[in-house]
């Protein structure tokens, strides 16, 4: 996610098996387990049926950086002055 004093935070995008969910506060316990840095902790979820490919099979990862500052610019823009 874009941040104007370190450039980017941390999102983490999943995809979920069939019939299966997963919330944030899962995932960080699960992140946490597995002793993972608290600097280094998505500080938002997000959940996807599928990852923008290229046609070579790699996830596009401009795109979801794209998706994540449009969504926080609507955030943002939508909250009250």
């Amino acid at each position: 996610m874009p941040d104007p004093v370190l450039a980017e935070r941390v999102c983490a995008y999943i995809i979920c098996e069939a019939g299966q969910t997963l919330s944030f506060d899962e995932m960080i316990e699960f992140l946490k387990s597995k002793r993972m840095s608290v600097r280094k902790l998505p500080e938002r979820l997000e959940i996807r049926r599928e990852f923008p490919m290229t046609p070579s099979g790699k996830i596009q990862n401009f795109m979801l950086r794209q998706e994540i500052a449009q969504l926080v610019e609507r955030k943002t823009a939508a909250q009250p002055a």
